[in-house]
């Protein structure tokens, strides 16, 4: 009896958990299908059906942002106007080159803090905790400061290059696979006469593969996704969720109704789910910690 009583309570706790996951995925999920029916809406069936089905599709929501959403930004003292495909175009730079230049300090940093012993190692490591405690908003106007004076404001490719310090979560991830790591295979290459760079090169990089395959596509979907980045360091380059923002916030000025904003984040939004549905695997396999030593 008592065993029953425990395997019954035991179902009761596994039901409420998936119920509890369910509602969680649902509110996450139902707000996506509602941006794109009503993307499909013309402006009066949304103002009559807030929430039904599009009563026609309207296709041209679509096709009009191409034509609706262009950004005026001051550069070097003239106007400039960025489209969608100007705007498209920064973005994919930003998302693929300034997530490597990030994964790259990190990878270096976290290594060399895992596996080597040094003066400052622990000091390296607790400026992370510490790093990772402090609100970005905390920082956010010694950052501006920093980087007008080093000229990286308002620069694309000094900002792509220079993206900030190596400490985050990445380097608690990747602190943790590297120290997980047994050091025979260093002493191996030791042995036949190989140095530090073949251990990192030939080693070290190959077993890291997946992992930094993870923390790449997860990072470039954060890059594309970014609108603040580009408002605050890059108003003269903007990206596309840059545009869409202002858009969205100025759509009386563009003569935009919903559907069409609607329509905008969805085109916005098909790369970072296409890209996330295609490496789900390695991601969700990848994103592992065993366990953080120091």
């Amino acid at each position: 009896m008592r065993k029953s009583g425990k395997v019954k309570q035991a179902q009761t706790i596994f039901i409420i958990i998936g119920l509890i996951f369910l509602i969680h995925g649902l509110s996450l999920i139902l707000p996506f299908v509602w941006m794109i029916l009503t993307s499909f809406k013309s402006r009066l069936d949304f103002q009559d059906s807030f929430l039904g089905l599009p009563s026609v599709w309207k296709w041209e929501n679509y096709t009009q942002i191409f034509s609706l959403l262009r950004i005026e930004v001051i550069k070097n003292g003239s106007f400039y106007t960025y489209n969608v495909f100007d705007m498209m175009a920064n973005s994919l730079t930003m998302a693929l080159t300034r997530p490597f230049f990030g994964l790259l300090s990190v990878v270096l940093c976290s290594y060399v803090v895992a596996k080597y012993d040094f003066a400052i190692r622990k000091l390296l490591f607790n400026i992370n905790i510490f790093v990772m405690v402090i609100p970005i908003v905390g920082s956010l106007s010694t950052t501006l400061t920093v980087y007008k004076n080093l000229g990286i404001y308002n620069n694309l490719w000094p900002y792509i290059i220079f993206p900030g310090g190596p400490f985050g979560f990445n380097f608690l991830l990747l602190y943790g696979a590297f120290k997980a790591i047994p050091n025979t295979y260093s002493e191996a290459i030791f042995i036949d006469g190989g140095g530090h760079l073949t251990v990192f090169l030939r080693i070290i990089l190959p077993m890291m593969l997946p992992t930094l395959s993870a923390l790449y596509v997860l990072s470039f979907i954060g890059a594309w996704n970014d609108y603040s980045s580009s408002l605050i360091y890059l108003p003269s380059v903007p990206t596309l969720a840059y545009g869409l923002y202002i858009f969205q916030y100025d759509s009386a000025k563009y003569g935009a109704s919903l559907p069409e904003v609607l329509a905008g984040f969805t085109i916005c939004s098909i790369p970072s789910v296409a890209l996330y549905c295609g490496f789900q695997k390695i991601i969700t396999k990848s994103l592992a910690i065993g366990g953080l030593k120091e």
